[in-house]
């Protein structure tokens, strides 16, 4: 194996890595956001399709701090405030 062929491999290898973990996080965080919606249907009733979208877009940090706070908000008002 010549230099240049150990390095596209090595390549190939370290970029079907990166893309198995990314794909692995996205599937985590559709995962939270997925359960999250239901938490909050059933909490507050159907979810308007803003709200859904925001859920979906969010960050992983988003998500956890909502989680958090959804038991102790009245409204999604509360719940999504800055």
């Amino acid at each position: 194996m010549t230099g240049a062929e150990w390095f596209r491999e090595l390549g190939a290898q370290q970029g079907m890595q990166q893309g198995m973990q990314q794909g692995m996080q996205q599937g985590m965080q559709l995962g939270e956001s997925k359960m999250l919606s239901r938490l909050i249907e059933k909490k507050f009733g159907v979810l308007p399709l803003t709200i859904r979208v925001k859920i979906e877009k969010a960050s992983d940090m988003s998500l956890l701090n909502w989680s958090n706070r959804l038991l102790e908000v009245d409204t999604l008002e509360e719940l999504f405030a800055e």
